[in-house]
This record gives structure tokens, sequence and C-alpha cells, in this order.
């Protein structure tokens, strides 16, 4: 490992942006050297905001800058794909924001791509990269609710329109930004296949949309086996990133926010038992950064560490990327989706937006 840690570039200076390399400032393990933005005064003032060496004045200056080891992407969706391709090929470790693409066979793809040019690529969702969601993953496991059979998860939140910017500071239209099913629903939907540890087996959705025809609030119903996941997600509803899993004996509600501070630490509810005057544990997990977390444990990955946090793997990403592109049909078609009889996935039917 460089002296540095892994040196980072930054791709795209939204308030995603932002918030991720103030996140990671400070960390042993990485450090962030440049950042890439269409426009020029928009990259400068990033890099001067975070005292970044280097302000690039295009994505590909920056992919092709020698003293990059790795790329964050953090683009509106449905870029993603195109610009992970573009970096890997570039020679350049990634870590992309969710989602990482919007259909299997592309994610698929991009996994190859990875493999070929032996570079590590890393989906990014927050909360996963945290000892929070380790300790649930833990109980689980241990059987402390038996085994789970329904989960209900949403996550919504209010999206500003006006944070969200072209490179000439216009607001960026819904339909690239992406609806609320790309945008916070794929939360809901990587949860379930790490719960139920696998991708569905059936969908059905419904979304409502708003005035640019994009869905605004998106609910569904997923089937793995005997359980059953109830999703729901928004960006036009109060921040409520809410997580309850029933098992055969007994329940955990918690949430799985990407960020807590030591003033509102995580907390889990554990209820024991199946009648109603069940005893119910508060269990602590303390405040952590899940930015910082991904961007260091791509970093120890490179180093050849194996880590014990449940990082998304890419099973679990070309799943999830199937699974939202089956959601978004179901929604659009209102019928239910067996999955089981899908054909394999072709990464060679990927196509890079």
């Amino acid at each position: 490992m460089l002296s540095q840690g892994l040196r980072y570039g930054v791709l795209g200076t939204g308030y995603v942006a932002d918030w991720w390399v103030e996140s990671v400032s400070g960390s042993q393990e990485v450090s962030v050297v440049a950042v890439a933005s269409r426009a020029p005064q928009r990259a400068q003032a990033f890099a001067l905001r975070h005292r970044l060496p280097r302000a690039h004045t295009s994505y590909q200056a920056l992919l092709a800058d020698p003293q990059i080891d790795a790329v964050y992407i953090a683009l509106p969706n449905n870029w993603h794909a195109n610009w992970v391709h573009a970096a890997l090929v570039a020679d350049k470790h990634v870590l992309c924001e969710k989602p990482l693409a919007l259909d299997g066979d592309t994610a698929a793809a991009l996994y190859a791509t990875a493999a070929s040019r032996r570079r590590l690529l890393l989906e990014g969702f927050p909360y996963r990269y945290t000892r929070h969601c380790a300790r649930v993953v833990d109980l689980l496991r241990e059987g402390a609710i038996g085994r789970p059979r329904m989960l209900r998860a949403n996550w919504s939140y209010v999206r500003a329109a006006s944070v969200r910017r072209d490179a000439q500071g216009r607001p960026i239209d819904p339909l690239v930004a992406g609806g609320a099913l790309e945008d916070s629903g794929c939360y809901a939907v990587n949860l379930a296949g790490l719960i139920f540890g696998g991708p569905p087996d059936s969908v059905q959705a419904m979304a409502l949309c708003g005035s640019h025809q994009r869905d605004e609030i998106f609910g569904a119903i997923l089937t793995f086996g005997d359980a059953l996941a109830v999703l729901s997600a928004s960006f036009v509803l109060p921040a409520a990133p809410q997580v309850q899993v029933l098992g055969e004996q007994g329940v955990l509600e918690t949430t799985f926010d990407n960020v807590r501070d030591s003033c509102q630490p995580a907390t889990i509810r554990l209820t024991r038992g199946t009648s109603w005057d069940a005893p119910t544990d508060v269990i602590v997990t303390g405040g952590e950064d899940g930015f910082r977390g991904e961007a260091e444990a791509l970093a120890r990955l490179v180093a050849g560490e194996r880590l014990e946090l449940p990082i998304v793997s890419p099973p679990q990403s070309i799943d999830g990327a199937a699974t939202l592109a089956a959601l978004a049909a179901s929604a659009s078609e209102r019928r239910r989706i067996d999955l089981r009889s899908s054909p394999a996935r072709d990464p060679a039917k990927a196509v890079f937006r």
C-alpha cells in the first residue's frame, strides 16, 4: 500500500460526492487526490473546498491520471455503468455509487471486465460497510429470531430538485437522476437479497408517478421461497430508513442508515419469542460512517485482505440489478413477474449507456 493509502479520484461534484469526500477525510487507508467535472469551475470549486491536489475538466482526463489508483463514481444513476466500464478499461479499481447498473446483464458484464483487467469493482451501499449491519447479520445467522420469513423495509427521503444539477448548473431531469426505485428502493432490494441469501423467485410492483412521469412512490412484494419481502421507497416522503424482520421465533427492528454519529447511535430492537409479552432487548451498535467504510473496504481488498463486514459481492450486485429491472417491468406492465423462468444472464447483452 502506498504511503497515501489507496489514492482515489472522484467523478462528479454533486452533494453525494461532497458527503463522501468529507467522510473519508482523515482516513489512514485512503486519500482523495483528484476530482473531475465537465464544468471547469465546478471541478475547481470542489477541489478548493476539499483541498484536493488536482481538478480535471473531463472524466477521461481523470481516468488517464497515473497518480490515481481507484475511482469513486458519484454520477447520475444511468451514467454509472458507462463510466464504471471506462474506469476499468483505464485499469482503475472502482467504487461505484448504487445502483451499479439497471439490469443484470450489464452488471455481469462489468464484473467480467473487472476480472479481465484484474481490477476490483465494488458497489457502494454504505450501510453494508458498518459494524451495525454486521451485527444484524450475525444475529440472524445465530438464529436470534429463528428463520426469517418476512421483511418489511422502507427507504424514503425528500429529494430537493435543486441539489442535483448538470455541468451547467441546471437541475437534472428526474429521468436522468432516477425514480424512487432506482434512487432509494435499491437499498431495500439489496437488503432483501442479503437477508434471504439470494434473488427473489417473483416480484410484483406498483409505482405512483409525479409530474415528470417518474416514480415518486414505489411499492413491491417479493417472494423468496416460503418467505416474503414487502418493500417501499420514495423521494417525496420524510426520511424513514426502517427495517423489520419477522422470524419464526422473534422480531428484529432497526434502520439501515448510511451514517450515524455518536450523538445518535444506531440501535437494534430484538424481540425473542412469539407471544404478546415476549421480552425486547435494545442493542446499541454505536455511530459509524458507511461512506468511509466502503472506501476503506476497497483499499483492504486491493491489499489482499479478507473482510468480515457484509460487503456487496459480485453475485449480490448482479442479482440486485436484475431484480431492479424486473421490478421496473412489473410496475410498468402491472403484472407479477416470475423470475424462476427467466433466461440465464448473458453479459454479451449488456448495454453501456
